[in-house]
């Protein structure tokens, strides 16, 4: 994918649909097999011609992390949920020093 694709992407939250390996050592057929398809979920840190990075966590010093880093080879679609990303939602002096209510 074109640089200026991936980086359409950046910081962005998405669900990102992947396809894993899958291997026996059993007596199953073959056609009793499949490779499992995945949803995984974060915020695109980076996105080049080799990785996907997301990451679920920022920092109040904005350091990301809880990582999902997969080889771009397994994904089968990348969608974006929500069109800004987390800075946007919270100023950079943002504190939580709210009460929490029910």
């Amino acid at each position: 994918m074109p640089i200026e694709q991936q980086s359409r992407y950046l910081n962005k939250y998405v669900e990102v649909e992947w396809v894993d390996i899958v291997s026996t050592a059993g007596w199953e057929k073959s056609e009793d097999t499949k490779m499992p398809i995945f949803l995984s979920y974060g915020y695109v840190i980076n996105y080049d011609d080799e990785e996907l990075r997301i990451a679920t966590t920022k920092d109040e010093e904005g350091e990301w992390y809880g990582f999902t880093i997969m080889p771009v080879g397994v994904i089968k679609k990348i969608s974006p949920l929500i069109k800004e990303g987390p800075e946007d939602y919270y100023p950079s002096n943002w504190t939580n020093s709210a009460p929490i209510t029910t």
